[in-house]
């Protein structure tokens, strides 16, 4: 009789589990595809309200953009600073923070180097690190502009 009540027992928790297993995949594979539609929803939402991404981090996470006419932005569209056709770098107050000088250095408003940006957008730090990448129009003054207002604070 009481291998009766062990394979009755068995077959009760083999039974929970699997049930409790389903359930459990059904539920995470909901949650997932509602995060799937909420991200594609403010992805598209995005696009009307923000201007194109295209200033990335060392991990390819877009942080901001920049303009051709030089206004950087973060990557919620807020105004962080903007770039001249000189080189000169200035904060949203538009007080001068930086410099891009006409080979990529950047360098802050006492002259202190902060690091390069070459023709191809790659952003490196003082110790010659990359730390990440700028796609714009080309013109390496809007590149280092955008690289000292977003990536080397």
């Amino acid at each position: 009789m009481d291998t009766c009540n062990d394979k009755r027992n068995l077959y009760v928790q083999v039974l929970i589990r699997l049930v409790t297993g389903v359930f459990l995949f059904f539920s995470f594979s909901l949650t997932a595809n509602v995060n799937r539609i909420a991200f594609a929803e403010e992805a598209g939402s995005s696009q009307k309200e923000k201007p194109e991404l295209n200033v990335f981090n060392i991990y390819g996470r877009a942080i901001g953009s920049v303009d051709a006419k030089g206004t950087v932005t973060n990557r919620y569209g807020r105004t962080v600073g903007s770039v001249d056709s000189s080189g000169t770098i200035f904060n949203v107050s538009k007080n001068a923070v930086g410099k891009v000088e006409p080979g990529g250095k950047i360098v802050n408003r006492p002259g202190t180097f902060l690091g390069t940006v070459d023709t191809n957008g790659y952003v490196y730090n003082v110790s010659g690190r990359k730390v990440g990448v700028v796609k714009a129009s080309g013109d390496i003054t809007l590149l280092g502009g955008a690289a000292r207002l977003l990536i080397l604070k």
